[in-house]
């Protein structure tokens, strides 16, 4: 639209669209998967093969990132102990999709979590017990950002989680599907799913997940951050406000965050992407 109005007029041209409009003007990415499992007789989980293809309308903004989350959030899920994954990103006549919550692992977690439903019935074992048989957990390898940024879990709370949700939902008095009857039936599903905050790692991976900043100290006694770090809604600006005053022994109420965002002035921040400013 813009080529098309500055060649018309001669003069340059300056969309501007509203956050709403923005919304609108794209959409998340759909993806169709295919998953094949294979797992012993006593539950271990051997193998794993997925292939998944993802719409990613008229331009390829993120599509290599994305697949590598995609990958991540599946080897991170299970021990799966030997997986192969293809992706494949399709163009369509549509808008440009974008990343939105949670960029790929609820369309990755929803698969795999039926699939973990479909083999533990087919062993005959619970589904809760098969899950936890196989997850990934502490001092595992964690690939939450795709291959390029590994981790080990130093904390997780899955056991914790599972173990105390099916007994709030009363899981062991659900009763059998087969015994119930009437037009309107209650039944109860476990699924499990997981995300991560931010790109970073031990080691650096292809996005530098880091942030910097400048402070300075004042002559009555008031602080200035001067930091590049957006305020996307999630509360960073006063969470850096809040570690500056702890490390400083400042009160609360006399750090004032400086947000210039010029590369004069302000050190690096990595772009406002991954629930981070």
């Amino acid at each position: 639209i813009c080529v098309a109005l500055a060649l018309k007029a001669k003069r340059p041209v300056k969309l501007v669209t509203s956050r709403e409009e923005d919304m609108y003007d794209h959409s998340s990415y759909p993806l169709k998967t295919r998953l094949k499992v294979g797992v012993k007789k006593d539950g271990t989980l051997t193998a794993a093969y997925c292939q998944v293809w993802v719409e990613i309308g008229g331009h390829n903004i993120q599509a290599y990132p994305y697949l590598g989350c995609v990958a991540g959030w599946f080897a991170s899920l299970y021990k799966w102990n030997n997986i192969k994954y293809e992706g494949k990103a399709i163009y369509s006549n549509k808008g440009p999709s974008c990343a939105r919550r949670g960029y790929g692992s609820p369309q990755i977690n929803f698969p795999v979590e039926n699939v973990m439903d479909i083999l533990a019935e087919k062993l005959g074992v619970d589904p809760v017990h098969f899950r936890l048989q196989n997850y990934v957990g502490r001092g595992d390898e964690f690939w939450g950002q795709g291959p390029t940024v590994k981790s080990i879990i130093r904390s997780c709370g899955v056991e914790e989680m599972l173990v105390k949700g099916v007994e709030l939902i009363g899981w062991d008095k659900r009763g059998n599907p087969d015994e119930k009857s009437g037009t309107i039936r209650k039944g109860i599903g476990v699924a499990r799913g997981f995300h991560t905050s931010g790109t970073g790692g031990p080691k650096a991976g292809e996005v530098i997940d880091y942030s910097g900043a400048t402070i300075k100290i004042n002559e009555d006694g008031s602080v200035d951050v001067i930091t590049a770090l957006m305020d996307h809604g999630g509360g960073t600006w006063d969470a850096g406000a809040k570690v500056v005053a702890e490390v400083l022994k400042v009160p609360f109420e006399k750090i004032s965050i400086d947000n210039e965002v010029d590369t004069r002035t302000t050190v690096f921040d990595v772009n406002t992407h991954a629930t981070r400013g």
